[in-house]
């Protein structure tokens, strides 16, 4: 009878992941603690019994299952399948460059445990970039940071069996967004602890599809989220498939979907919210400030402390209900939201669809 793995590596796919037998190849080399790979992949066709095509497993305990799409509902399918205490859930297009980062996360993990066991881990980022790109830097310098408005699935999200089904698994309502609303249940009930070590992650979403679109539509996915846009919510992958593979991302059609959500229904609360929103992540303007001038005089972005982030972050949570504060952070956000917008293929359908 084989050992029972102490952690359950779950990795959602679509179709042929070329970066999944780059990852198994990383998690083979792993050193000093037994685990499993469980597979939760979105294709009918897939080999239930063997990992990817090419792929020679020296001592990698892999399985594969088939489940319907949208990566929380596969999260949670390959939950079902796994034998072990932890999980781990990582994206396919993961790589682990350290041979005992699984090890010294797994330590990092039991230490903070003492405390409560109502801990989650996440890891630092890099994006795989030669490139030396304000955007990139910056986002792998809060990868640090450990507040749920950083953590997501890119990182690694590392939690307790036990604690997952306490906090009722991921969510399945939309095809997207259940790292970030794991993040924020954990932070409400719980904490996040970051964890030794750094895993990469592929840039190659914000290079095919450009950087600018690609970080503009997260941040607009983030707005809608806190504002409880769930027509947003559930049009916008829709609208993404419909985008060509071959093209950059176009903007135009989401913006257009969020402004007319954001102008329909309770639009005093709307705006209410948006100010709300604006004002308590106005530490990301000082974060911002701290990574360029880090990164001018050559620092790592693992190495930046962002001291002046976490006291403005007190700051920020203390005017959050000032009026005239929550105001102006949600005008300054609005107006980028329109400069955004202007900037789109079709910066007036909107208005011209409303006359």
């Amino acid at each position: 009878m084989s050992e029972k793995p102490l952690l359950s590596i779950i990795i959602p796919t679509l179709g042929v992941e070329e970066n999944l037998s780059l990852l198994l190849k990383d998690l083979d080399s792993q050193e000093g603690i037994s685990f499993e790979v469980v597979i939760a992949s979105a294709t009918p066709n897939s080999d239930t019994a063997t990992p990817p095509i090419g792929f020679k497993t020296k001592n990698l305990k892999t399985k594969i299952v088939i489940c319907e799409r949208g990566r929380g509902r596969q999260l949670n399918e390959g939950v079902k399948h796994a034998e072990g205490n932890d999980l781990l859930f990582l994206h396919a297009d993961t790589r682990i460059p350290s041979l005992t980062l699984l090890t010294r996360g797994s330590e990092a993990m039991a230490l903070a445990r003492r405390a409560s066991k109502r801990v989650a881990g996440h890891f630092p980022l890099r994006l795989g970039s030669e490139l030396a790109v304000p955007s990139f830097y910056y986002i792998e310098a809060k990868s640090r940071f450990g507040l749920p408005e950083c953590v997501n699935g890119d990182q690694g999200q590392w939690i307790s069996r036990e604690y997952f089904d306490e906090l009722g698994g991921m969510d399945e309502s939309l095809p997207f967004l259940e790292d970030l609303r794991l993040s924020k249940h954990v932070a409400a009930e719980g904490r996040w602890i970051t964890l030794p070590g750094e895993i990469l992650t592929s840039p190659r979403r914000f290079e095919k599809e450009g950087r600018k679109a690609r970080l503009s539509l997260n941040a607009l996915i983030r707005v809608a989220e806190e504002l409880g846009l769930k027509r947003f919510l559930k049009r916008a992958p829709e609208l993404y498939r419909d985008q060509p593979s071959t093209e950059k991302l176009t903007l135009a059609p989401f913006i257009n979907l969020f402004f007319r959500e954001l102008f329909s229904g309770s639009i005093r609360g709307n705006i209410s919210g948006l100010g709300a929103f604006a004002a308590m992540n106005a530490w990301q303007t000082i974060a911002w400030l701290e990574c360029t001038y880090a990164r001018q005089r050559g620092m790592d972005s693992h190495l930046v402390e962002l001291n002046y982030t976490k006291r403005g972050i007190s700051l920020f949570h203390n005017l959050k209900d000032n009026f005239i504060f929550r105001t102006l952070a949600g005008s300054a956000l609005l107006a980028w939201m329109l400069t955004i917008w202007l900037g789109s293929l079709q910066p007036f359908s909107f208005i011209r669809n409303r006359l």
